[in-house]
């Protein structure tokens, strides 16, 4: 199968070529690309945030929706035809890792489990999800990571109770799906932080939110007149500055912070003891394991039914205009860039 894929090179140099993709082998889908978002980890591979990337050149994408052209002879919960949404976080299946596609101008390029920046995409039948509904397929993206990441936050690892109080620090698509959620959870107060006034001027007028637009660090002399201590909190930054800000802005005996934003490599925070030992506790919400396809679906049931990716201000891109659409991410214009293919 021959198709266009944006292929990392280098950073910040992405290049669209032309690929030869295989046939899918005995665990893998082969999918035609309707959309795919572009998120802040993705963002992070583009500008090498993390250092050295051993697996260029290869594919990029890890969000999107599709339609499934064929499947290798072990899939069972994935037939011809479907929709599916891809996404990074592992489900039920197999997966096949080492896929590699070919260029005749680069050779082989790598592929990875799943990539969705591409006309077509080889993926593994644990990196897809089957979706009944075809409404509004754009907005399903948004089920690849933001919606899943945060949901399982806020419901399974913090545990959200009614009547509570909630910060967020950052206030991208992640900190909105946060934001969201905690809503859905019955939160009293929710202070949304951020340092672009664009990414807080959707949310400002929603009941019990509240927002904070500083550029300095210092949130806990910015909280003293809107709250005391917060049930929870939640970085969705990755400067680990404002997760040592948001722990002392959590209340002790039983107050909880979640990282979510992430960091760049081999930086360190730096923690008072007493802050856990009076009952505070910190913690992340990586949600990459098997038990997670139950999970997809409790969430898409309740993201359905919101109105949450009006939220999003996202804008469509062809896919030619990938470096365009990671510039646009990168300035804040764009909430969550979308390719359409």
């Amino acid at each position: 199968m021959k198709s266009k894929a944006a292929i990392l090179f280098s950073k910040k140099n992405v290049k669209i070529i032309d690929v030869e993709i295989p046939l899918p082998k005995e665990n893998q889908i082969l999918v035609k690309n309707l959309y795919s978002s572009i998120c802040h980890t993705q963002l992070g591979e583009y500008l090498m945030k993390r250092g050295e990337d051993k697996y260029l050149p290869h594919c990029l994408g890890h969000e999107g929706v599709a339609k499934v052209i064929s499947v290798g002879s072990n899939v069972k919960k994935i037939k011809r035809n479907d929709h599916v949404v891809m996404s990074w976080i592992k489900g039920d299946g197999h997966e096949n890792g080492g896929t590699k596609y070919f260029s005749k101008k680069f050779g082989e390029i790598n592929a990875g489990p799943v990539n969705t920046f591409s006309n077509y995409s080889l993926v593994s039948e644990n990196r897809v999800y089957k979706i009944k509904t075809i409404n509004n397929l754009k907005k399903l993206t948004l089920m690849g990571c933001a919606i899943p990441t945060a949901f399982n936050a806020v419901f399974d690892s913090l545990k959200v109770k009614k009547n509570s109080t909630m910060i967020i620090a950052g206030m991208g698509g992640l900190g909105i799906a946060c934001l969201y959620a905690s809503i859905y959870s019955g939160c009293k107060k929710i202070i949304c932080i951020d340092i672009n006034k664009k990414k807080l001027s959707n949310i400002e007028k929603l009941k019990n939110v509240e927002i904070i637009c500083n550029k300095k660090v210092d949130i806990s002399t910015l909280l003293k007149k809107q709250i005391k201590k917060a049930d929870y909190t939640i970085d969705c930054t990755g400067n680990l500055g404002i997760v040592e800000e948001l722990l002392s802005a959590t209340k002790f005996l039983g107050g909880k912070c979640l990282i979510i934003g992430n960091p760049e490599p081999q930086k360190k925070i730096s923690l008072d003891p007493w802050q856990f030992i009076l009952g505070k506790s910190i913690l992340g919400a990586w949600n990459n394991n098997k038990s997670f396809e139950k999970k997809f679906y409790k969430f898409l049931d309740i993201f359905l039914k919101s109105d949450i990716d009006r939220y999003f201000s996202g804008h469509i891109y062809k896919l030619s205009e990938i470096n365009k659409a990671f510039n646009d991410l990168k300035s804040g214009k764009v909430l969550r860039p979308t390719i359409k293919f």
